[in-house]
């Protein structure tokens, strides 16, 4: 049998959580903000890249193989949520919050970042070191220095060292960002355990939450734009972190105040939505159409969202 090629970012036990009635062939509604259209699909056609977990080094679907272990529990301990509609069941609660630290740091947006800033340090060390003569043979002399240039005769010219630096791009192979990852994910575990949790419940005539492509939302607790000078990290105080569980429930996790238990009516879960919308890559799953989210103070339907902007490129 060959590979499947197709590799889920987002699982499809969770997504299954946010279709109409929860089953395998049970369809989500999708925004796809990137294409600017709507259309319907099986969990298993959406939030997958080709090859998003083929590593170097290892047997082909390796990576698969070993997700698709934890994922059996994940869907174990959905089920349990889900059904209590309480976080006190600490171990399915412990398997959830696992899932939650996967999907913050094993994204398609995560790995644009890390290859970004590996970029970005190359070129700012070739810029440096190809920035006149003088640093430029500074550099040579302690590369032969080290063994790695033989001869003088193997010694570049500056015109060649620019334009060597003018076409050197970085390219990181699939096997580093998982490796990365793996080695994040614990610290991002433990700052999720130490959050105080509030168990969002969508009243009965509230309608249903929706999830995203990027199902994680942190934010800084009053509403600040993170950048330079205000710093956006899952340890840092004074920040939100917005999880939907399924259609029904959400979560949302501070490091001050208590944990409890909040039945939201019709606007607030719009009002919630919205934070969902705000931060999706490229696509918004919903059980329905008329999911709706806050717009300008006024409550909209999920299948008029495209109405409002024009498309936008996204990557």
């Amino acid at each position: 049998m060959s590979e499947a090629r197709g590799h889920h970012f987002i699982s499809q036990c969770y997504l299954r959580g946010f279709t109409r009635n929860g089953s395998k062939k049970s369809k989500l509604y999708v925004v796809s903000l990137a294409e600017h259209k709507t259309f319907e699909s099986v969990p298993g056609g959406v939030a997958k890249i080709r090859d998003f977990n083929r590593a170097e080094g290892l047997p082909a679907g390796e990576v698969e193989r070993m997700l698709a272990g934890f994922e059996g529990a994940i869907a174990t301990a959905l089920k349990r949520i889900c059904a209590d509609r309480s976080l006190d069941a600490t171990a399915a609660w412990e398997e959830v919050l696992y899932l939650v630290a996967l999907f913050a740091v094993r994204h398609p947006v995560q790995r644009q970042k890390t290859q970004a800033t590996a970029e970005l340090a190359a070129k700012t060390v070739l810029d440096l070191l190809t920035a006149d003569e003088e640093s430029w043979n500074s550099y040579q002399r302690i590369a032969r220095e080290h063994g790695r240039i033989n001869t003088e005769e193997d010694f570049f010219s500056l015109a060649d060292g620019r334009a060597f630096a003018a076409g050197y791009t970085v390219e990181l192979p699939t096997s580093y960002h998982i490796g990365l990852e793996l080695m994040v994910l614990e610290h991002v575990l433990k700052t999720l355990v130490e959050r105080k949790w509030t168990l969002c419940i969508a009243g009965p005539e509230a309608g249903n939450f929706v999830t995203s492509d990027r199902p994680v939302t942190l934010v800084h607790s009053d509403g600040a734009t993170a950048g330079p000078d205000r710093q956006l990290a899952h340890g840092i105080p004074g920040t939100d972190l917005y999880f939907p569980i399924d259609r029904r429930l959400m979560a949302i996790g501070r490091f001050e105040g208590p944990s409890e238990v909040r039945t939201l009516d019709a606007e607030s879960v719009a009002a919630l939505n919205s934070i969902t919308f705000a931060n999706a890559h490229r696509e918004v799953y919903c059980a329905d159409r008329k999911d709706r989210l806050m717009h300008e103070g006024k409550m909209l339907h999920a299948q008029d969202v495209l109405g409002l902007h024009r498309p936008t490129a996204r990557a």
